[in-house]
């Protein structure tokens, strides 16, 4: 297994995670000091909305 070792910032939080069709963890990283988000090489965006019972549904990029 390869590992790479990467800064991840002055306070790095896992955000969430999900398992890929290979079986590989992604994790979703955000920096609370530095308002900045990542994923593997990526940034992603987090938004939510409120569906027509009320209830907030998550938008993932």
């Amino acid at each position: 297994m390869q590992r790479r070792h990467e800064y991840l910032g002055p306070d790095p939080r896992v955000a969430g995670y999900h398992l890929d069709v290979d079986v590989e963890v992604h994790i979703k990283w955000w920096n609370g000091l530095l308002q900045d988000q990542g994923m593997d090489r990526q940034k992603w965006r987090f938004e939510v909305k409120v569906d027509d019972e009320g209830n907030w549904l998550e938008m993932n990029d």
